[in-house]
């Protein structure tokens, strides 16, 4: 069946230089060389100084056509060994001949190449390769025989619309073909139980599959990085604000740099393209994590999303009306380094996603979580759920509102989900007692951004005054259905007129009616960017609804009204 569709990236120059200030502006950078700002946002320099890197890595791309013949490529392609090329014999029996580099899943070739005849359009596959290669590059010194790439084309050549028609397919050839890593940077929202058997293999074989979260600009579960244990990834800007077009949601396990990445434009070797979106994102975590495995660590997929989220840097004080949909935040290399040490001495948790260990909980010093947002829950769950111990050996002490509650835990509470309605909790020892090699894994209930900036219907009695969609400086929030009842005295009319109006055109929408209640006369329907003009009712009462999907946000108005004569 058709099944995913790839991440849409969407190119526009950043000003580099402004994210000193936490700002995003697109232009194109001149003065600092490019990429340079997505190496400091993950700390890859401090990576580089890990001194051993031991183990090969083969990491299967699962993607549309990759050149394996373009210069900043071809010496990571790896060969298949068990296969002489060209003879046309299916040499190593897996059912597929001459599979030298790889294989094409959705024109069933062993041509994983972009079609000459429309190379330029079918970059992408190519792109994510680069952008992955250039961040592990940044991360370890001299990556001469650490990477095997095993590129999987799973687009058609035929095709020219961006559908992922054979993701699943080419999962399970990498699982066969012994990956170390999948990276797929592409997403959609249908899965089969077939589908989801391949991702349960693939993890149960020690393979880590890092996916993105779509750029469908909404808060829905896009697979294959919404099935769990799959690393799911969204995109920020170098001001670790939300990327504008990525996706959002519960499912995200981390955020990368995706925006206005450089990468190839064509066949030379120059990075003077720029990409955005969480297709840009993904590779940036990929290579992470291949730097990770090429340390020799041999972790399952849970123990690399406990170093990715316990050294992530949370960014929900930049997008708080995304807070714990940009899963624990930017995973930071150094911070990796140090937990691959044994090095986790933190004892103040900000990420909004994590893992509390064991081996650092005391009866007298507690782990205190206590992340940017103010968030509703918290769920808490044992990890792993193997190991046996009896009693209850934590304490957990939560505040809400000025209100402390405690409890203690133990394993039969904690292999289910426990949810504590908190602003932030203590984790204490009960003992000096304590299982070892133990996680408490937390997740921050994410907020419902609908109603964070307005909500519900707002009744206003007055001559004059200025109403706005509540977001004052900041971009107003997906989901709004917010409603303001303007009344002025008997015999005057409202007079409204905006100085300000910037939302998404077509689809985020300003009603006025003639009236109180939205079944009266709609006096004008506003979208766009463009000033409106002055509107005057009929009566002395009028109604303004404000509604936006989940697609782009944008500024949003304001307007000012008053009282005029009939």
């Amino acid at each position: 069946m058709p099944e995913l569709f790839r991440c849409l990236l969407w190119p526009y120059f950043a000003a580099w230089l402004l994210v000193l200030v936490n700002t995003a502006s697109h232009a194109q950078p001149f003065a600092v060389q490019p990429n340079q700002l997505v190496w400091s946002q993950i700390n890859a320099s401090a990576f580089r100084q890990m001194n051993r890197f031991k183990s090969s890595v083969k990491v299967a791309i699962v993607d549309g056509a990759i050149d394996i013949d373009h210069p900043n490529l071809n010496r990571y392609i790896g060969r298949n060994a068990k296969e002489i090329p060209f003879n046309n014999v299916d040499d190593d029996a897996n059912g597929y001949v001459d599979d030298i580099s790889g294989w094409d899943f959705a024109d069933n070739d062993n041509n994983v190449r972009p079609p000459g005849n429309n190379y330029g359009q079918t970059l992408h596959g190519t792109r994510v390769t680069d952008v992955f290669l250039q961040t592990l590059n940044q991360l370890i010194p001299d990556d001469s025989g650490i990477v095997s790439i095993l590129p999987l084309k799973a687009h058609s050549d035929e095709k020219r619309n961006n559908y992922v028609t054979a993701g699943y397919q080419a999962i399970a050839y990498a699982i066969a073909q012994h990956a170390d890593v999948i990276v797929c940077s592409w997403a959609g929202t249908l899965i089969t139980a077939e589908e989801k058997n391949i991702l349960r293999k693939a993890d149960s074989a020690g393979i880590v599959i890092v996916a993105a979260a779509g750029n469908y600009y909404f808060h829905q579960e896009q697979y294959p990085g919404a099935y769990s244990p799959v690393i799911c990834v969204s995109a920020v800007d170098a001001g670790n604000r939300k990327n504008k077009y990525a996706d959002y949601g519960s499912y995200v396990d981390v955020s990368a740099p995706g925006d206005s990445i450089a990468t190839i434009s064509g066949r030379g070797v120059a990075r003077d393209h720029f990409e955005s979106g969480t297709s840009t994102a993904v590779p940036v975590i990929a290579a992470i994590v291949v730097a990770i495995r090429a340390t020799g660590y041999k972790g399952s997929t849970e123990e690399i999303d406990r170093l990715l989220k316990n050294s992530a840097t949370p960014v929900d004080e930049w997008n708080l009306p995304f807070a714990g949909k940009l899963g624990a935040g930017i995973p930071n290399a150094g911070r990796v380094c140090g937990l691959l040490k044994g090095k986790d001495t933190v004892r103040l948790r900000l990420q909004p996603f994590g893992y509390i260990p064991f081996d650092l909980l005391s009866t007298g010093s507690p782990i205190v979580v206590r992340a940017a947002a103010r968030y509703p829950h918290y769920r808490l769950q044992l990890r792993p759920a193997k190991q046996n111990f009896a009693g209850s050996p934590l304490l957990i002490r939560w505040y809400r509102d000025g209100i402390v509650k405690e409890n203690y835990f133990g394993k039969k509470e904690l292999l289910q989900t426990v949810q504590i309605e908190a602003d932030s909790f203590h984790v204490f020892a009960t003992s000096a007692m304590i299982p070892k090699k133990q996680y408490l894994y937390y997740q921050a209930e994410t907020i419902d951004s609908s109603s964070y900036y307005c909500s519900g219907i707002a009744m206003i009695k007055d001559s004059a005054g200025i109403i706005e969609d509540g977001s004052a400086g900041a971009d107003y929030t997906a989901r709004n259905d917010c409603k303001w009842l303007v009344e002025v005295p008997p015999g005057k009319r409202l007079k409204f007129e905006f100085t300000e109006f910037d939302v998404e055109p077509k689809n985020d929408q300003v009603y006025i009616f003639n009236g109180y209640e939205t079944n009266a006369p709609i006096l004008a329907i506003f979208s766009g960017n463009k000033l409106p003009p002055v509107i005057r009712s009929g009566g002395n009462q009028a109604l303004i609804w404000f509604v936006s999907n989940d697609s782009i946000q944008a500024s949003g108005w304001k307007l000012k009204f008053t009282a005029v004569d009939q």
